[in-house]
C-alpha cells in the first residue's frame, strides 16, 4: 500500500482576506511566499507554503494537502484510491512548487489533495510573530467519526494513535502522535489547527506575545493527555480555532514497542532481585552504572531490609513504567520516567 508520509498544507476559505493574511503574517509569523487573484500562499520554512487562503461566504477548512514519498507513484496511489470506490480527478501544476495533484474528497466532505514535492523550499524563519516551525495537525467535528477514520486508514494509509472513548480518534501518517483528529459530535466542520513551536519557552513566549496583541487565550496553556502535547489555543480574526502546539510523544509501532517492554520488563525483574536479595553486585554494576546511579545502588549494600525494601518499591514502580512503554502512545514518555526513577535513587 501507498500511504501519505506528510500533512502539507491546509486551505480556508473566508470573507476578509487580507485581515487574516495580516494575522497569519504578522501574528502567527508565517512568511507569505505567493500571492495571485484567488489565494494567498504561506509558509513555515520547509516547504513552500503550509496555508492556503482564499476568499469565501464563510470561514471554513475546505482543503488538506498531504505529500506521499518523492519515490512512490501517483498514478498507482490513484489507481488504489479508486480501487475503495472513491472518484478522483487530476491538477496540473495547481498551486506553486506542484505539477501533478491528485483531488477527491473524504466522508465528510473535507477535498484532500495528494502529490509529491521533491525539494525543500527552504524559507526563512519570520522575524515578528509567534513563529512556528511547521503545521501540526487539523482536527475536524463530523457526523460518523468511525466510518470518517475507516476511510483515513484505508485510502491514505493512517494509523490510528490514540481513541478518546468511541467519539474521538487520533490518527498519525508519520511520526508525530498526530496528524488528523475527527471528533464526532454530530456535524461536518473544521475544529481547530495545530502549529507547532520548538518547546516550552516558544509557547510561553507566544502566550504572552498573543496576549499583548489582543488574542485571548481560549484554553491553555496546558498538557494534553493523549498526545502529550503542550498546547494553547485562541481563535484567529476569522473565527476560527488555532493552536500553539509543543512537544509530545512519539508513538511507536507495535511490534517495536512490544520488544522495548519486554527488554524494560526482564531487566526490572533482575534488577529487583539484585537489589533486594543482595546478590549479582556485578550484575547491578553492569546495569545501573549505565543508568548514571551506581553510587546509590552502591550504598544499597550497608542499608537494613527496610531501605533495601524502599529500593526495590521504587524499581517495582519502573516495572509499571515498563508496561507503559509497551503502549504506543506513551512509549516515548518511559525515558523521562526512566531518568525520574534514577533521580528517586540518588535521594534513598
Amino acid at each position: 500500500m501507498i500511504r501519505v508520509r506528510k500533512i502539507a498544507h491546509a486551505s480556508y476559505e473566508m470573507p476578509d482576506l487580507d485581515k487574516q493574511t495580516e494575522y497569519y503574517t504578522d501574528v502567527l509569523g508565517l512568511t507569505l511566499t505567493a500571492k495571485d487573484k484567488d489565494a494567498v500562499y504561506l509558509a513555515n520554512t520547509v516547504d513552500h507554503h503550509s496555508v492556503v487562503l482564499r476568499k469565501g461566504d464563510q470561514a471554513k477548512c475546505v482543503r488538506v494537502g498531504f505529500q506521499i514519498s518523492p519515490e512512490a507513484d501517483l498514478d498507482e496511489f490513484e489507481k488504489q484510491t479508486k480501487a475503495h470506490g472513491v472518484k478522483t480527478s487530476r491538477k496540473k501544476d495547481p498551486e506553486p512548487t506542484i505539477a501533478d495533484m491528485l483531488v477527491f474528497e473524504d466522508p465528510k466532505g473535507t477535498t484532500i489533495e495528494v502529490f509529491k514535492r521533491a525539494d525543500f523550499a527552504h524559507q526563512k524563519f519570520g522575524g515578528k510573530g509567534v513563529v512556528p516551525h511547521k503545521l501540526g495537525h487539523v482536527a475536524f467535528h463530523c457526523e460518523d467519526v468511525k466510518k470518517v477514520s475507516k476511510f483515513y486508514v484505508d485510502v491514505l494509509g493512517f494509523r490510528e494513535s490514540d481513541w478518546m472513548a468511541d467519539f474521538f480518534v487520533f490518527l498519525r501518517c508519520g511520526p508525530d502522535h498526530h496528524t488528523i483528529n475527527l471528533m464526532g459530535t454530530g456535524s461536518n466542520r473544521h475544529f481547530h489547527t495545530a502549529f507547532e513551536v520548538r518547546n516550552w519557552g516558544q509557547l510561553q513566549e507566544a502566550c504572552d506575545f498573543l496576549s499583548l496583541n489582543g488574542y485571548r487565550t481560549l484554553w491553555g496553556p496546558g498538557r494534553h493527555g493523549i498526545g502529550h502535547n503542550l498546547f494553547a489555543y485562541h481563535r484567529s480574526p476569522n473565527g476560527l480555532i488555532i493552536t500553539v502546539l509543543g512537544n509530545g510523544a512519539v508513538p511507536k509501532n507495535g511490534s517495536a514497542s512490544l520488544i522495548v517492554g519486554l527488554v524494560f520488563i526482564l531487566g526490572g525483574v533482575a534488577i529487583f532481585v539484585a537489589v533486594y536479595t543482595r546478590y549479582a553486585l556485578a550484575v547491578q554494576a553492569c546495569v545501573v552504572e549505565n543508568l548514571g546511579a551506581w553510587a546509590s545502588i552502591k550504598r544499597s549494600v550497608s542499608l537494613s531490609k527496610g531501605g533495601r525494601l524502599r529500593i526495590a518499591a521504587v524499581y517495582m514502580l519502573f516495572l509499571i513504567l515498563s508496561w507503559i512503554a509497551s503502549r504506543p502512545s506513551h512509549g516515548s514518555l518511559v525515558w523521562r520516567q526512566l531518568r525520574g526513577t534514577t533521580e528517586s535513587l540518588s535521594l534513598l
